[in-house]
């Protein structure tokens, strides 16, 4: 608790901008709540329940998801059963399960998840897209390509290829026209790695990453045939790396879709930040707050924007 309570103060900053901001900072220093994503090729969700309660693990079926449980208790223990070793479930944060959800009905014949690591997204995105269906998951970092090749093999999905390429210079594949970008960010929600070295997380951190975004971003406009979706993700509060990003994306010549439905309460993306004024668009953009959601614990952040070549 206390390297937690020593990170807290890299969030005044966005006091103005997050609303009821000290029930958000009450929210944060708990743990992140976990969730079990069920592998549908394997097994179902009430053995899987079952198997649980059996080992006094803690679990409550989500209304609007069928096939994942939310994990009350006994979630130090979820990657040491066998069910886990088996690939019978995979262990994600609340908020990663909305992305592939809001995809769902764009995904076609060839998804891209052009920075997938660990892989929890793109295996449901797979599981969405059947088996005549193919998913390219892409990781570029050596150590997280590794991550993502071992969770894919364990859960024993088929139609996923995997690549090792920079996403700034991913190449023109036909049949693309749905995207997943889970953007790498500075990563504010995780405060535990944060502790107490407030000094990782500044002004250069944020530009860095906000460069990369745009620049991967840029490359997807370019490779991407007209009306194909993207769906832009990060978890940092920072708006450098989120409206500014999105607004970028404009520019470039993409459109911001109104997202149809998401299942957790939500604010909108902000209006400006320092001295910059964001575009009407970025109304459509939403901010899922933890604090926002408290009947499932802590479930995690995510700023997401649902874009249109």
């Amino acid at each position: 608790m206390k390297n937690k309570e020593g990170a807290l103060l890299i969030f005044e900053k966005y006091r103005d901008i997050i609303p009821e901001y000290n029930d958000f900072i009450k929210t944060i220093l708990r743990d992140t709540t976990r969730v079990i994503r069920i592998n549908r090729l394997r097994t179902t969700t009430s053995y899987i329940k079952s198997r649980l309660r059996n080992l006094s693990i803690e679990v409550r079926e989500l209304p609007w998801y069928k096939d994942a449980l939310l994990v009350f208790s006994g979630k130090d223990r979820l990657a040491k059963t066998l069910d886990y070793h088996l690939g019978l479930y995979y262990i994600m944060d609340l908020t990663s399960l909305i992305p592939p959800l809001i995809l769902r009905k764009y995904l076609g014949d060839i998804c891209l998840d052009v920075a997938a690591a660990p892989g929890g997204k793109a295996l449901m995105m797979a599981e969405f897209s059947h088996e005549n269906s193919v998913v390219i998951a892409n990781e570029p970092d050596s150590n997280r390509y590794k991550a993502l090749v071992s969770n894919i093999d364990r859960m024993g999905y088929s139609n996923i290829l995997v690549t090792k390429l920079d996403g700034r210079r991913f190449p023109k594949i036909e049949g693309v026209r749905t995207v997943l970008f889970d953007a790498p960010c500075s990563s504010e929600i995780h405060i535990d790695r944060i502790g107490e070295v407030r000094e990782y997380i500044n002004d250069s951190v944020y530009k860095r990453y906000s460069k990369l975004q745009v620049s991967i971003l840029n490359r997807l406009y370019d490779i991407l045939t007209p009306g194909s979706i993207v769906l832009y993700s990060v978890c940092t509060f920072n708006p450098l790396e989120a409206e500014y990003v999105v607004m970028k994306s404009l520019e470039k010549g993409y459109e911001v879709l109104p997202i149809p439905y998401i299942p957790l309460k939500y604010t909108r993306g902000i209006a400006s930040w320092n001295d910059i004024e964001f575009p009407p668009d970025i109304e459509n953009t939403v901010r899922i707050y933890p604090h926002l959601n408290m009947e499932y614990g802590n479930p995690g952040y995510l700023y997401i924007a649902l874009l249109r070549r």
